[in-house]
């Protein structure tokens, strides 16, 4: 919706829908399993909690929330909005061009000069529409001949406009050609300019635009006049009833999101004993996963934080978060488990990074280090767990992590070579510019496909076949999907998830353990075959906890 590929109805529907489903899904404490038979909605046996996914579904139930409530006073016809038919125009005729259609690629191109020219004006898309639905149509009824990804793209172009049509004519029927006539006059122009159309502002619109229609009803000379001002002023009382509506809808499902988030305990999650998260419940076993979550450059910092927030686990878990510092081609940075840029830039879809602080500062470098990791290779970057071109006797890829092994504890299979686009799209969030050239040469490499950027390319010799120097792994995962989408939305849209997240009074009051400053002198960490200085734990713990205590007292004293 950020980006204008949804109005707000079809965000509140296809929203209502998907809990519609999760209300059906089996729970433990509040939690969701990891795997569910998507046609029964049963748990898939072994039924397993996973700490790190049920955090990262609390972070997007938040963000969902707060992007319910924000709606209602958000403009309903946004300039995104208007800007997202022009880039599905500009996706038709990247598609048109090598197909040597000059006339369906013709007829796009005068469209976009259209579209171009109405600009952000609700008015004058309004007057535009009927004209260019017409035409928009008659494009999609060429276009369906080719029956290809073209012909799709013609048929959700025409959704979008049919979709712009129901819009204008639920929230803003005043400025529909038929009531140009009577609209148009200064006094009216005057009350419609007043407010921004908003689902908070539409109730005073509504009165005031239905008390000046009511005058002129009274003054005016009877007949067709009369006709249809009586029409305008029905539609007029209309969308003060639709408005209403999905004001109560979207507050209706920000208070599902809450609900679900609040139902989620994490304490029987958290080892006392070791201030840590387990990765998960193994519910067959009645017993917390033997393993934890002990980093701070991993997957699990947001659920550590959320679990935190809600008051399930002590703040001093975030000391055990450890924070092992090394040195990749001068740049210091912290160790992760298996070095994926997935584990140090994830979390950042939800949570700022604030200047200076021992966060942006690794990410910052771990981007770095993968660009010079990659360039050592001569491949590109971005390096995360992913699936590989490695297949199982069933034909399904094999997915693992993989990472740089000098940013990694983990060194597990350090020749595997294997980059994941969706990792670049993760890194838009530290290094942009860098990320979007990246791209670019994936894309030249031929991993854009249909439904995005395929889910990886393998560089590892034992898989890749004579005379070539990658295997493109051809299958989309659609969290890997989401994670990119998020990502842009995030870069495009003005830090949309980031900004809702913060905007949760729970995270607000504990978003200072962010910001814990880097410390000046790290111990660094000797890594088997890496060069580095000698360990002194009990230094680097003392370190870590001085900086998260002046956090943790910032946070009290807020």
């Amino acid at each position: 919706m950020d980006m204008g590929f949804l109005t707000l109805p079809e965000f509140a529907a296809d929203t209502e829908k998907t809990f519609d489903s999760v209300d059906r899904m089996p729970k433990l404490n509040g939690h969701l399993y990891n795997w569910y038979d998507t046609r029964t909605l049963e748990a898939v046996s072994p039924r397993f909690i996973s700490s790190v996914d049920n955090g990262n579904l609390v972070c997007s139930l938040w963000t969902l929330k707060q992007g319910c409530l924000g709606a209602v006073s958000e403009q309903i016809f946004s300039t995104q909005l208007w800007k997202g038919v022009a880039d599905h125009l500009d996706t038709l005729e990247d598609l048109l061009r090598p197909e040597r259609w000059d006339d369906r690629l013709s007829s796009v191109q005068q469209l976009k000069v259209r579209v171009k020219a109405l600009g952000s004006s609700t008015a004058k898309w309004a007057a535009a529409l009927p004209s260019i639905e017409r035409d928009v149509v008659a494009l999609d009824k060429k276009l369906s001949e080719s029956g290809s990804e073209i012909a799709w793209w013609g048929h959700e172009l025409c959704l979008r406009i049919t979709h712009l049509q129901s819009l204008l004519y639920d929230f803003a029927p005043w400025f529909a050609p038929q009531f140009a006539k009577y609209t148009g006059t200064r006094d009216m122009q005057n009350i419609i300019r007043s407010e921004r159309l908003t689902l908070a502002s539409l109730p005073r619109l509504c009165a005031a635009l239905n008390r000046k229609v009511a005058a002129m009803l009274e003054y005016s000379p009877g007949g067709e006049t009369q006709s249809a001002l009586r029409v305008l002023r029905s539609a007029i009382t209309r969308t003060n009833d639709v408005a209403a509506s999905m004001a109560t809808r979207l507050t209706g499902v920000a208070a599902k999101a809450d609900a679900l988030a609040k139902g989620m305990d994490f304490a029987p999650m958290f080892d006392a004993k070791r201030k840590a998260l387990s990765i998960g419940f193994e519910v067959e076993e009645n017993r917390l996963a033997p393993y934890f979550y002990d980093l701070l450059p991993s997957e699990a910092r947001a659920a550590t934080f959320v679990a935190i927030a809600k008051g399930e686990i002590p703040q001093d878990s975030w000391l055990t978060l450890e924070r092992k510092f090394t040195e990749y081609g001068k740049e210091r940075v912290l160790l992760s488990w298996t070095g994926t840029m997935f584990e140090y830039l994830m979390p950042m879809l939800w949570m700022k990074t604030y200047p200076n602080t021992i966060l942006d500062e690794t990410t910052q470098a771990t981007v770095r280090a993968q660009k010079k990791f990659a360039k050592s290779h001569s491949i590109p970057w971005g390096i995360s767990e992913s699936s590989c071109a490695k297949l199982s006797v069933d034909g399904h890829y094999h997915y693992q992590a993989f990472g740089v092994p000098a940013l990694a504890i983990n060194q597990e299979k350090p020749e595997d070579l294997v980059v994941s686009p969706y990792s670049t799209f993760l890194a838009l969030l530290a290094d942009p510019e860098s990320a979007v050239e990246n791209l670019r040469e994936l894309d030249q490499m031929g991993l854009l496909g249909t439904y995005g950027f395929f889910e990886a390319a393998d560089f590892t010799p034992s898989r890749v076949k004579p005379g070539s120097t990658f295997e493109i792994v051809r299958c989309w995962l659609a969290h890997h999907q989401g994670m990119s989408l998020m990502a842009v939305a995030n870069v495009l849209c003005n830090s949309s998830s980031q900004r809702r997240f913060h905007a949760e009074p729970m995270v607000a009051a504990t978003e200072r353990l962010l910001h814990e400053k880097a410390p000046r002198m790290p111990v660094l960490e000797a890594l088997p075959g890496e060069l580095g200085a000698a360990v002194d734990p009990a230094q680097e713990k003392a370190g870590a906890q001085e900086n998260c205590l002046a956090a943790s007292k910032l946070n009290s004293a807020a």
